[in-house]
């Protein structure tokens, strides 16, 4: 949600004014009414959903709190800064509550002004630099007691809205102006964060700021939190630094949008460029220039796996942390610092020190927003890029695939060629079994004692009378030769038929170890802008 879309007079909090409300049921059966009262506690939508939303709240665990409080004047050698210290020594509860307060050890007088000294701005933050606990910023998950969270926000008169953006991803900025319930004292609140889900078991990774700027005082109270490897330690001490503008609402966000906007990104970009042009030249299939990893052994080959995990990496470069998220962020803050000036009381107008930072902040911006914008065009072409080498690496593998399967069909056709060779080899020497074989038989048979065509008369005294013997075995003998040979021509039948069913499975699977040999997925996981590919944070200012 925006507050920029709506008019600085519809962004202060809706007060409902209501009055003893009684609904009435009459009886029938008698002349009298029955008085209910319809409503025991008639509160404003937004405290009724800040309740709601408050009840689902869960502490991951109590994280170290440290504080800072910086005040600025006219002259800067009444500017004072207090914080627990380069090493942020941790607040114990008593203290955390004491600084909420104002009391205690941090019950302070304001130092006696000479004429013309007077306050700029002060700055009072709750900061939780080293979020540890993997679920910190898991939706409705806060890093401290549930009843301390809530007297931070009652204290410091912290957005409550804030409670229901704790399951925002990303980028997010937001901002409004409210008052208390009788409409006085205007304060400008903003919500400034980012964070995501790293995975493999690493739990949440982000920062946020949750801001309220007092309009009448200058005084700018705050709650920060971030995670070890987010936005960097140093932007306090950056904070620290510009000590002389921190009665300006806009100082914090506009030190979180050039962290966020640093050199890393355009060195992202160029290394994602480079490696685009190095698969150039692989998927081209030039002979010099070309990296050995996208070679094989062989030295000739291309190395498709190599090249389409480096076509995934190439591919997570360049969509890490996209310009977009941010060249809202600054539209948006452009529209609260407008909101700002409008909103000033008349005191505060025309301040040298607030003219001076409204010049360096609309500079400032529009410097991030063409650098962005440029780094959005430049990412643009190499998306193109990386689209154009992926349908060539994809052409590359069809050809590949289409070379084996010509290879495939021609071993097939030699199998083919070689099976009709020795069919053909067969089928002569069945012709001359077939030829012979008459012969043979009758040899055979006229050649047994059962036939003496010697000393006889006659053809029919040359068989024995005991030739139906002859008969009488050999007629059992071939119907029992027959039956067996059917019995196993059926048995090999069933055989033939698994072996070709082996046969056809051994070759599919065959066919996808070959493909998949050239076509694997990734090795490794790819690698997006929440994990690995975060760059190593910056210590700014250190």
């Amino acid at each position: 949600m925006r507050a920029a879309a709506f008019p600085p007079q519809a962004l202060c909090s809706f007060h409902f004014h209501t009055h003893s409300i009684r609904h009435t049921t009459q009886v029938s059966t008698v002349d009298s009414y029955i008085y209910r009262p319809a409503w025991p506690s008639p509160q404003p939508m937004d405290n009724v959903a800040f309740k709601k939303h408050a009840a689902s709240l869960a502490t991951s665990t109590s994280e170290a709190s440290s504080f800072l409080e910086m005040w600025s004047y006219s002259d800067p050698s009444f500017n004072s800064l207090k914080s627990t210290g380069d090493k942020d020594e941790p607040l114990s509860e008593s203290e955390f509550k004491d600084f909420l307060h104002r009391q205690g050890a941090f019950q302070s007088t304001p130092p006696a002004l000479p004429d013309g000294v007077h306050l700029i701005g002060g700055m009072r933050l709750i900061i939780q630099n080293n979020i540890k606990h993997p679920e910190s910023f898991s939706p409705f998950h806060v890093s401290m007691k549930t009843n301390d969270y809530l007297d931070m926000i009652a204290a410091f008169h912290l957005p409550r809205i804030a409670v229901e953006s704790s399951s925002v991803v990303g980028p997010f900025f937001w901002y409004g102006i409210e008052s208390d319930e009788k409409g006085l004292n205007p304060r400008l609140q903003m919500i400034i964060r980012n964070s995501d889900y790293r995975g493999g078991g690493r739990g949440t990774w982000g920062w946020e700021f949750m801001l309220s700027h007092d309009l009448s005082s200058a005084v700018t109270t705050g709650f920060v939190r971030r995670t070890n490897r987010s936005l960097g330690r140093g932007w306090t001490t950056d904070l620290k630094d510009c000590i002389l503008d921190i009665g300006h609402p806009m100082l914090i966000p506009l030190l979180v949008i050039d962290i966020e906007v640093s050199g890393t990104k355009d060195s992202y970009q160029r290394e994602a460029r480079q490696q685009v042009r190095e698969l150039e030249l692989a998927i081209s299939l030039q002979t010099e220039g070309v990296q050995p990893k996208y070679r094989l052994a062989d030295g000739e080959a291309v190395n498709l796996p190599a090249i389409a995990e480096a076509l995934a990496t190439c591919q997570s470069h360049v969509l890490w942390n996209p310009p977009a998220a941010n060249l809202e962020i600054i539209a948006t803050i452009r529209e609260a610092d407008q909101v700002f000036r409008k909103s000033l009381p008349a005191g505060r107008r025309g301040s040298p020190v607030l003219e001076r930072f409204h010049t360096t902040l609309a500079a400032r911006l529009s410097f991030y927003e063409k650098r962005l914008k440029g780094i959005q065009a430049y990412g643009d072409v190499t998306k193109h890029k990386l689209e154009v080498q992926r349908n060539a690496l994809y052409n590359l593998m069809a050809q590949k695939d289409s070379k084996l399967n010509l290879q495939m069909a021609a071993d097939q056709r030699l199998l083919a060629t070689q099976s009709r060779r020795e069919s053909e080899a067969m089928k002569g020497l069945s012709l001359l079994g077939a030829i012979f074989l008459p012969g043979a038989f009758l040899a055979s048979i006229f050649s047994t004692t059962f036939f003496n065509f010697w000393d006889t008369p006659d053809i029919a005294s040359a068989v024995s009378p005991k030739f139906w013997l002859f008969l009488a075995v050999t007629v059992p003998s071939t119907i029992l030769i027959v039956c067996l040979y059917f019995l196993w021509e059926r048995r090999r039948t069933r055989r033939y038929k698994r072996e070709d069913t082996e046969t056809y499975g051994s070759l599919d699977k065959l066919e996808a170890s070959i493909l998949a040999s050239m076509r694997p997925a990734p090795r490794r996981p790819v690698r997006t802008w929440t994990e690995a590919w975060r760059p190593e944070t910056t210590n700014v200012g250190e």
